[in-house]
């Protein structure tokens, strides 16, 4: 009896070091929530993340996506947002998050304005993504509520995002946006601006954060860039 208790404690750590390494190394696998990646932010996102949140709510998980099969001229392999739940996903990014505040300004480019005081001093917070209703930015889904609302101030989670891998990023399955390349490492594309920051909303297509273009942010409080739709104030006032 001891020996088989023995024998059974060791498989359970052996799996838990397993799932450790997994998870460290970004190929931790779906597991529709499963504990301890159990949080959710109540929303569409949740189809492709997974994490967990701390008692002083800061986050850490996955983002998943979805291969098409297609590859670029370049050889790169070509991805969109995965729904975990109906198709193969796999890690895209590793994220680490904080919780703040952050007041809509475009919806396309999708752009959030947030405090430089909640912006944490570690390199590399650029992405805002909102808790709860609605389930979609523009009010399609299942909570049959209208979509976000330019002007309103949503609590949300601000995101670190590290690639594991590098591929062709295109977003949304149906989408217009042609897409960006997503190298492995820091993800420095952004979809957040500063008060001040002048920006100009426009386009069409399912664009959620900008090509990131260095400015006098890349000192700041996150050091992260933001965008060419962007222009500082102080640049406005120079011309």
């Amino acid at each position: 009896m001891k020996r088989k208790f023995a024998f059974g404690l060791s498989f359970l750590l052996l799996l838990v070091l397993v799932s450790g390494v997994l998870a460290a190394d970004g190929g931790y696998p779906w597991q529709n929530h499963l504990p301890p990646f159990d949080f959710r932010f109540g929303n569409m996102i949740d189809s492709h993340q997974q994490s967990k949140v701390n008692n002083q709510e800061k986050l850490q998980g996955y983002i998943y996506i979805h291969y098409t099969g297609e590859v670029t001229e370049d050889g790169y392999p070509v991805a969109q947002k995965a729904h975990c739940p109906t198709e193969e996903c796999d890690v895209g990014w590793r994220v680490k998050g904080t919780k703040i505040a952050a007041t809509l300004m475009c919806l396309t480019p999708r752009t959030w304005q947030v405090s430089p005081v909640d912006v944490p001093r570690e390199r590399g917070y650029s992405h805002f993504h909102w808790l709860g209703e609605p389930w979609s930015p523009h009010g399609q889904g299942h909570d049959g509520v209208g979509g976000l609302v330019i002007g309103d101030t949503y609590e949300g989670y601000l995101l670190k995002r590290t690639a594991v891998d590098t591929f062709w990023w295109t977003g949304s399955e149906n989408s217009a946006n042609p897409g960006h390349l997503v190298s492995r490492g820091l993800d420095p594309h952004s979809n957040i601006v500063f008060p001040g920051d002048v920006v100009k909303c426009g386009g069409e297509g399912d664009h959620e954060e900008h090509e990131p273009v260095p400015t006098d942010h890349g000192g700041g409080p996150g050091g992260h860039e933001i965008t060419s739709y962007i222009m500082r104030s102080s640049e406005k006032s120079a011309k």
